[in-house]
């Protein structure tokens, strides 16, 4: 693969982190949402006027929750998470 200094970012996300995302463990089409934006952006007034600022964006998304249990079952909070 010929390496470019021009490249978009969708070129460099398809062919290099996506198989690496894949080889993880991660399944693609149910586990992980691509360009995804999860915030609705700061709300910033001026005097009578409202604006919404940028939303934030994640290249990728992981969308896999662990199966929570009940409160107290010996667990701690950070058993279940991804490194």
């Amino acid at each position: 693969m010929k390496i470019s200094t021009n490249l978009t970012e969708r070129d460099i996300c398809i062919p290099f982190i996506s198989p690496a995302i894949e080889s993880a463990g991660r399944n693609l089409m149910s586990q992980v949402r691509e360009e995804v934006s999860f915030t609705a952006g700061r709300i910033i007034v001026r005097g009578k006027l409202v604006t919404r600022g940028k939303a934030k964006l994640c290249e990728f998304c992981d969308t896999w929750h662990p199966k929570t249990t009940g409160p107290n079952q010996g667990r701690t909070l950070s058993e279940g998470m991804i490194a």
